[in-house]
């Protein structure tokens, strides 16, 4: 019996097509929704895993050795809001949202009917600590008397504005 991908077997073992491996694997291993029918993602959490980073940098236009470069070599690995250590894996794409090329910056995806929100490579200003992205620097950009002269070159910084070097 199939019912939204789900094959039931028993009470206790149900199986899930991935849309994207397509593969069965056991319930646990897919996301729960409460907006999609079945109550849970489509995809496993592996490939959720794989396509969601991937789908982010896209956002972007930019590709894992880009932002690998921008980590290591143009912020030498330091996270240029907290100072502290940042690591690729850790990196959140952090952009300027009044960019004047706006008309590149809705986009939707293959097999997403959901339009994004989201950045050129142009209106990036870094890679940044999660907490650092959303909650600090978002402080920081209302409270501008709060800002020390590093993070105000670092808003108005746009590493790939100009040709990658290195």
């Amino acid at each position: 019996m199939t019912l939204h991908g789900i094959r039931k077997h028993s009470i206790i073992d149900i199986m899930k097509t991935c849309s994207h491996c397509g593969k069965e694997h056991p319930l646990t291993e897919f996301r729960k929704s409460s907006t999609i029918n079945g109550g849970r993602h489509y995809e496993c959490n592996t490939c959720h895993a794989r396509y969601g980073r991937n789908q982010r940098l896209s956002l972007h236009q930019i590709t894992p050795s880009e932002k690998e470069w921008l980590v290591l070599v143009y912020q030498e690995g330091v996270c240029p809001v907290c100072r502290k250590s940042l690591a690729v894996s850790d990196a959140y794409i952090d952009h300027a949202h009044d960019c004047s090329n706006s008309v590149s910056h809705k986009r939707s995806f293959a097999g997403s009917r959901k339009e994004y929100e989201c950045g050129c490579k142009q209106c990036i200003r870094g890679a940044l600590h999660r907490r650092c992205n959303s909650r600090t620097l978002s402080e920081l950009e209302q409270y501008q008397h709060l800002q020390v002269d590093s993070i105000k070159t670092y808003l108005s910084s746009r590493p790939f504005s100009r040709e990658l070097t290195g």
